[in-house]
């Protein structure tokens, strides 16, 4: 288990001072998705029991390359853009007069509790339809309507070849060049839930979307049965 990050600590301080017992904590902590362990809640309990506080104690070795103002300047920079890269923050440090590695800059990010993840990205939603989407939610909550009837469905491409975006050469060989079709093949997925639960889930092939396409561009309607 990796060295337990600042911000771990002091969240297991907040809510131990709110009156959770350590199992609820690390539960707490596990949904938010900090990796700690149950020992190491308790470990850190004890020292708050102990001594009042969370940081660590100070121990004999080379001193810090980074001083309290320049974690906190690591820090400040993460949280006004998540996706800055360690060689964007030394050069910004580099210009305030502090010489550090980018080793240096991934390190201490690591240990104030930064860590890489897959962007996880939301639907945009322009402040006019949020107005809309409230006053709609209101008029159904006060007409009582339970959508009994109602079936909402959605509908997807799935590719079935997959194209990675990078891949592996010698570095002494020219870049590699591979074929890549213009509409590779795909299979179009339809599907609903109800009340009374989930539809039958209806796949067509690649050559039927087309001909779909085909005929609502020409104005002609043409529909699938469940």
């Amino acid at each position: 288990m990796p060295k337990v990050s600042s911000y771990t600590q002091t969240q297991i301080k907040l809510l131990y001072k709110q009156g959770l017992h350590p199992a609820e904590i690390f539960k707490l902590l596990k949904g938010e998705g900090l990796l700690v362990s149950f020992a190491s809640v308790t470990r850190i309990i004890k020292k708050l029991q102990l001594t009042g506080s969370v940081a660590n104690l100070p121990r004999s070795g080379r001193p810090r390359k980074l001083s309290v103002e320049a974690n906190a300047f690591i820090d400040q920079q993460m949280r006004s853009n998540d996706e800055m890269t360690s060689a964007q923050i030394q050069k910004k440090m580099a210009k305030r007069g502090i010489a550090v590695s980018s080793s240096t800059v991934r390190r201490s990010r690591k240990q104030q509790g930064w860590t890489l993840q897959r962007t996880a990205y939301c639907q945009l939603i322009r402040d006019a339809n949020k107005v809309k989407r409230l006053e709609y939610a209101q008029r159904i909550m006060e007409s009582g309507d339970t959508f009994h009837n109602v079936i909402f469905s959605d509908e997807c491409s799935i590719s079935l070849v997959q194209y990675r975006r990078t891949c592996y050469r010698k570095v002494d060989e020219p870049t590699k060049r591979k074929p890549k079709p213009k509409h590779p093949l795909k299979v179009h997925v339809w599907a609903g839930i109800s009340r009374h639960g989930a539809t039958n889930m209806v796949a067509t092939g690649q050559e039927i979307v087309r001909e779909k396409k085909n005929s609502s561009r020409s104005g002609k309607s043409q529909g699938i049965s469940l």
